[in-house]
């Protein structure tokens, strides 16, 4: 059993969802059926489904959690960077099925009372919240490139951006959950490193 964050996107619209899952497998199993019989439960998806029909859906993994009590930051990490517009609640914790500790009810509490007023494009969030979602996307990082060069950076949304990178499979060779990505490769451990490129 895989948990993580799941991707829904539709190849005609280019639109998407994102959602996360303890068990990932089950997760998707249960979107795909509710696609099959025409009555998901997200008014979003189920609308684009009886116009363009089930087989439109791509299904991605785009990130494995190891530690379950991450899925809530990582989840509202996604929606905070993407905007999915299939997302009716700009507000992680609201996946399908998922039972929330008491732990993750404060955290899903804690974001909510972060964000602003709403409007009609979602969510206006306060200082204090952009500055927590700052701080998440600046950890720094350190990756070897195709060319053997070891690049350290510190804002890995932009780099994977300017490397035509997937976000989620460059964080898990980062974390080594994965070999490689495109060519990139995990460096570890921290430490005295030659041929170094700081950005």
């Amino acid at each position: 059993m895989s948990s993580g964050i799941y991707k829904i996107s539709n190849y005609i619209t280019k639109d998407f969802y994102i959602g996360s899952a303890i068990n990932l497998q089950d997760r998707i199993r249960r979107h795909k059926s509710y696609f099959k019989n025409g009555n998901h439960i997200n008014n979003y998806l189920k609308n684009v489904c009886n116009k363009h029909g089930s087989e439109t859906f791509i299904f991605e993994i785009i990130e494995y959690v190891e530690n379950i009590h991450n899925l809530i930051s990582r989840e509202q990490h996604y929606i905070d960077t993407l905007n999915p517009k299939y997302n009716i609640c700009k507000v992680a914790g609201n996946s399908l099925g998922f039972k929330h500790s008491e732990e993750n009810k404060l955290k899903m509490k804690s974001y909510k009372h972060a964000k602003g007023h709403q409007n009609s494009l979602g969510y206006k969030h306060t200082k204090e919240f952009k500055s927590k979602i700052t701080e998440i996307n600046s950890k720094p990082f350190k990756i070897k490139s195709p060319n053997g060069e070891i690049i350290i950076d510190s804002n890995l949304n932009k780099f994977c951006r300017e490397n035509n990178l997937n976000y989620g499979a460059t964080h898990s060779v980062i974390n080594g959950k994965r070999k490689s990505h495109k060519g990139w490769t995990r460096v570890s451990p921290w430490g005295a490193v030659s041929n170094t490129c700081y950005k």
